[in-house]
Parts: C-alpha cells; sequence; structure tokens
C-alpha cells in the first residue's frame, strides 16, 4: 500500500487507466502505454491535457492555482457525502489526478508497477 501523495506519475497514470477501464500496458522503461498503440501509446492523463481534461470535467474536480513560484498546485475533487478530498502537486494535472485516485480507491492505494509489468 502506497499513499497517494508519494505516487510516482507513471503508478498515478497507472491508476487513472484502471479506473477509466483504460486497456494498458507497462512497458520496459515503466510508462504507461495504451494497448491499442495510438498517438504513440503514451496514456499520461497527469501530464497531458488531453487525457486528465475531460476527467477533471466530468468529475467536478476543482483546481487551484497560487501564481507563486514554488507553492504546488491544489485539485478538489467532490464526495457524494458534500465533502471534498484535496491533494496537491506540482502542476495541476498531477493535482487533479491524485485527487480523483484518492475519492474513487482511498488513501493508501495498492499499486505495484513491478508485478504489472510482469504480467503484461
Amino acid at each position: 500500500m502506497k499513499p497517494v501523495g508519494q505516487l510516482s506519475l507513471s503508478e498515478l497514470d497507472y491508476l487513472v487507466a484502471t479506473l477509466e477501464k483504460m486497456p494498458v500496458r507497462i512497458d520496459e522503461n515503466g510508462l504507461v502505454r495504451k494497448a491499442d498503440g495510438v498517438d504513440g501509446g503514451c496514456y499520461c492523463p497527469s501530464r497531458k491535457w488531453v487525457y486528465g481534461s475531460p476527467i477533471i470535467e466530468r468529475e467536478g474536480i476543482e483546481i487551484w492555482d497560487p501564481e507563486i513560484p514554488g507553492v504546488p498546485f491544489y485539485a478538489h475533487h467532490p464526495l457524494a457525502n458534500g465533502r471534498t478530498i484535496s491533494f496537491g502537486g506540482t502542476t495541476g494535472l498531477e493535482a487533479a489526478m491524485k485527487a480523483y485516485v484518492a475519492a474513487k480507491l482511498g488513501d493508501p492505494v495498492d499499486v505495484d508497477l513491478d508485478r504489472e509489468l510482469q504480467t503484461t
């Protein structure tokens, strides 16, 4: 089990892919690749708006940009009970995907890319 706040970007992308039911594989460099290989194969919603923004919009995630160098972005994901779950990150996308994963899977999460690499 690993705290969501300590996930690598690849671990974060893998968990988002799992939640989105996106068929992916882990390559030999530990990167998350789309199983169909389209768009160069990368599936990285924590780094590319084309993948992350539909999730952010659908889930109603709000991103706070502090506009102060060195201060992390924060994302707030609304929960069904009226509360929110918040996470920080180097970018708005990273923070939003952390909040999404924690809202859906809890915190900490079970993720092991080495195990996944062996099964793909």
